[in-house]
C-alpha cells in the first residue's frame, strides 16, 4: 500500500531581506513511500533534503507539486494544498517528525518528555512513564537524569531523548532528519534497531543520514535530490 506519493515537487525561497532574491530550493522530486518502507534522501548540502521534509510536514508550503498522504481508510490528503487544521490533524495522528535538534521548555523532565506521546494517544500516565523508561535506559540514558531537563545534557543524549521522543508512539509516516548525528556507532546502531523494529509494525519511513554507510544500511531505497532519481534499490 501506497503512504506518500510525491509528484514534480518544486520549492522556491524568497529573501525578503536580500531584495526578495528567489533562491530555487529543489525542482521536479517526485518519490514514492509504501507502507514498512524506509526511504532515505541523498544529495549535497543546500540540495534541499531537509526542506522537502519540512514541506511533507507541512512547515514549509510548496511552490508546485503535490505531496499526497494516503490515509488506511483509503482517504487521500494533498499536502501541499492541505489547510492549516487539515496539517495540524495530519500531525496529530499520522506523521511524526524528529529534527535534528531538541526543542523542550526547560521545566519537561526527560522522562516526561519521552512519555507525553503516549499520554497524547490516551494512555495512562503511569504506565506511558514505565515505557518512557524502557526506552530511555535502552538508549542509555542513565536513571539519575531522568527527572532533569534534557537540556542540561550531551549533544549526544539529548539526541537520543529526543529520537526516543519521537519513536516511543509511531505514527503511519515518520519523518527523521539526521537522527544520528551527534551519535557514536554504538548508540547509531541502537537507533538503527529501533527504526528496523518500528518499520517491521507498519510505519513509513524517510530519513536523512550524514553518515553514508548508516543509510545503505537502514534503507530499502535512495532517493537522489540531484539525480532525481533513485540511486539505490535494496531487495530487502
Amino acid at each position: 500500500m501506497t503512504r506518500l506519493q510525491i509528484n514534480n515537487l518544486f520549492k522556491q525561497f524568497v529573501l525578503h531581506n536580500k531584495g526578495d532574491i528567489i533562491v530555487e530550493g529543489f525542482d521536479n522530486i517526485s518519490f514514492e513511500v509504501k507502507e514498512k518502507e524506509f526511504i532515505s534522501l541523498e544529495g549535497p548540502s543546500g540540495s534541499g533534503k531537509s526542506s522537502v521534509l519540512k514541506c511533507i510536514y507541512g512547515t514549509y508550503k510548496t511552490t508546485d507539486g503535490k505531496i499526497l498522504y494516503f490515509k488506511k481508510d483509503g482517504s487521500v490528503t494533498d499536502i501541499a494544498a492541505a489547510s492549516e487544521s487539515e496539517i495540524l490533524n495530519l500531525r496529530k495522528h499520522e506523521i511524526g517528525y524528529v529534527s535534528q535538534f531538541l526543542k523542550i521548555l526547560p521545566r519537561i523532565t526527560a522522562h516526561e518528555f519521552v512519555a507525553e506521546p503516549l499520554v497524547e494517544k490516551g494512555d495512562f500516565k503511569q504506565s506511558a512513564l514505565i515505557r518512557a523508561a524502557e526506552l530511555l535506559e535502552y538508549f542509555g540514558i542513565k536513571e539519575k537524569l531522568f527527572n532533569l531537563s534534557p537540556l542540561t545534557f550531551s549533544g549526544g543524549e539529548q539526541q537520543r531523548v529526543n529520537i526516543a521522543h519521537g519513536i516511543i508512539a509511531p505514527k503511519n509516516l515518520l519523518l527523521l532528519d539526521e537522527p544520528t548525528s551527534a551519535l557514536d556507532s554504538e548508540n547509531s546502531e541502537k537507533v538503527l534497531n529501533k527504526l528496523t523494529e518500528i518499520k517491521n509494525s507498519g510505519t513509513s519511513i524517510i530519513g536523512i543520514f550524514h553518515n553514508k554507510k548508516i543509510m545503505q544500511k537502514i534503507s530499502d531505497k535512495i532517493y537522489n535530490l540531484e539525480d532525481n532519481a533513485y540511486a539505490v534499490s535494496n531487495q530487502k
